[in-house]
């Protein structure tokens, strides 16, 4: 990549030399050396840079899919990948998981708790 900058430059530079031969001023713009690629991306990036640790009571908390949605999205992404028997028992464990006397509930539980204990539950 640094060779293309480089080539990409010399061409430039080049071009530029001989469509402005005529001109009286020549820009030089201090710092922004090192690439011509970089100046559109600096004149564009105006903003200046924001702590993201510095309001975390601003941000929202991170939301908790529900038990059902979860299941259903586990059980998209194994249908390429498994035989149908194989589905068969995944579906099966699933229903036991998330009937009511099961861990599911209880687990997604601990999860909506914890989500409103601390700022992030996933971590």
């Amino acid at each position: 990549m640094r060779q293309i900058t480089q080539q990409f430059n010399s061409v430039f530079n080049k071009w530029l030399i001989s469509d402005c031969r005529n001109a009286l001023v020549f820009f030089v713009l201090p710092g922004w050396k090192d690439s011509i690629l970089s100046i559109p991306k600096k004149w564009l990036s105006t903003a200046e840079s924001v702590d993201e640790f510095g309001f975390p009571d601003t941000l929202p908390k991170v939301p908790v899919p529900s038990l059902d949605e979860t299941m259903a999205d586990y059980i998209r992404a194994l249908e390429p990948i498994t035989t149908p028997a194989q589905l068969e028992r995944t579906k099966e464990l699933i229903r036991q998981f998330t009937a009511p006397q099961g861990i599911g509930p209880r687990l997604h539980q601990y999860l909506l708790d914890k989500r409103e204990a601390e700022d992030n539950w996933a971590c």
